[in-house]
């Protein structure tokens, strides 16, 4: 079968910047930092995406690019054709890809209650922009008290998904992406210059970049490099199969450089978005997941025409958010077109059902299952950290064991080494090391750390 390929470079970045320049960055990156310090955390990711995140973004993208498979097919087939013996011997690399497959699943499910959320809001202030009445404090409660409401808008968001994804890579997701991404940069721009505008912007900026490391616990480092993969999209597949359809005279090391540079862009705006409105309003406590909900609505209500941008910020964030979905899903539709030679129409609505079931739990996660917590975590909250804590930093090391020891090394150097790049053989040697030796070991302390101390 005929893979496809993307139009253009342009098209792929805004399709790998929208699964960041939505919910993974703007709508977790504020507060995971609320809940971990600040700073010392902040300093942290940066740090990380590039020593960890970026090479295994490029391994994921040599993975894709090589095998023009998804994730499954590609790690069992780079490591039956592995130069070491170990690595051709060793069963359980299927199981990194059938893993990587199952987290797009489980993200994609939590992740569309999410979606729903926006959704509402998106509704609400298309409303209220009618009456010129501003969104209720409160009404976050409101919607977390009404579960099966929360399922439909969930039920809503996967349906527009799977109709994207069915339309395949140029008809849908280019498309969404090209369309949507340069508004949501530039309506982003002017929302972060009002924001920083605002009387709490020195104690926001004290508060993201002074580095105050007696808040870094046992478990930080797992949950900085769980960040770190979930907003660089990697060990879930999605970058291998974006990897697949990339055209063959792209240079893999450049897209994975300025993927990194986008997402930490991304993220410090995102920052600088959110934290001058609550330190601003005085909003205290513990938010979690609802910070940027709660936070948003008190900053739109004191704008001018503040339910017009409202409806506009929350218009782009969900398209945002859907191509992060599509992202999502294309993984495992990807998967049962390879292997099983399903139709795309097919294998969209066939993933979509167990998605759904996926989603129940966490969509009733404030209403019917509001008393069942493992952690004292509610279901959403539990699916968060399992997914992004520890599934993806498990899947992102053993892809980095198969790119550093399964790919032989005329691969990695074809895709890494050209006369016309500057320096190139340097840099192959500098990502070779990190692959293979620095990113395992540092994912083998965050475990060790979170476990025993």
């Amino acid at each position: 079968m005929r893979r496809g390929a993307w139009s253009n470079r342009y098209a792929f970045y805004l399709a790998t910047v929208g699964s960041a320049f939505s919910l993974g960055n703007l709508w977790r990156f504020p507060y995971v930092v609320d809940s971990n310090g600040g700073g010392a955390f902040v300093v942290t990711y940066i740090l990380l995406c590039f020593i960890i995140g970026m090479p295994i973004v490029v391994g994921e993208l040599m993975l894709g690019k090589l095998s023009r498979l998804s994730i499954i097919s590609a790690t069992d087939q780079i490591s039956q054709q592995s130069a070491h013996a170990w690595v051709r011997k060793w069963k359980p690399w299927k199981w990194v890809g059938v893993s990587a497959n199952l987290a797009s699943i489980f993200l994609l499910s939590f992740y569309s209650v999410i979606c729903g959320w926006v959704l509402f809001f998106l509704v609400q202030y298309l409303v209220h922009m009618f009456t010129g009445i501003p969104l209720a404090d409160d009404l976050f409660n409101i919607l977390m008290k009404n579960g099966w409401l929360q399922v439909g808008l969930m039920s809503v968001h996967l349906l527009i998904t799977t109709i994207v994804v069915s339309r395949g890579l140029k008809q849908g997701i280019e498309r969404l992406s090209t369309l949507i991404m340069p508004l949501f940069m530039a309506l982003m721009i002017y929302l972060v210059f009002k924001s920083l505008s605002l009387p709490g912007t020195v104690d926001a900026m004290r508060f993201l970049f002074y580095p105050n490391f007696s808040y870094f616990t046992s478990e930080t480092l797992l949950k900085v490099l769980g960040h770190v993969f979930f907003t660089l999209s990697v060990g879930m597949g999605a970058m291998v199969v974006f990897g697949s359809y990339l055209r063959d005279d792209t240079y893999v090391p450049r897209s994975g450089f300025k993927v990194t540079i986008l997402d930490i862009t991304i993220s410090i705006f995102s920052g600088f978005l959110i934290f001058p409105i609550v330190f601003s309003a005085n909003i205290n406590g513990d938010y979690g997941p609802s910070l940027i909900f709660n936070t948003l609505s008190v900053f739109f209500n004191k704008m001018g025409l503040g339910n017009f941008f409202g409806l506009i910020f929350f218009i782009c964030l969900y398209l945002a958010a859907l191509g992060a979905s599509i992202m999502l899903l294309e993984t495992s539709v990807a998967h049962l077109i390879d292997s099983k030679r399903f139709k795309r129409n097919r294998a969209s609505w066939s993933m979509i059902v167990f998605v759904f079931i996926a989603a129940l739990p966490a969509s009733l996660s404030s209403t019917v299952f509001k008393d069942m917590k493992f952690m004292d975590l509610s279901m959403l909250r539990l699916y968060d950290k399992v997914l992004v804590d520890y599934l993806l930093p498990v899947v992102c090391l053993g892809i980095s064991l198969l790119v550093g020891f399964g790919l032989t090394k005329k691969q990695k150097e074809n895709l890494f080494i050209r006369e016309d790049e500057m320096d190139s053989e340097n840099l192959y040697r500098n990502w070779h090391f990190l692959v293979r030796w620095l990113v395992p070991a540092v994912i083998i302390l965050g475990f060790f750390s979170s476990i025993f101390y």
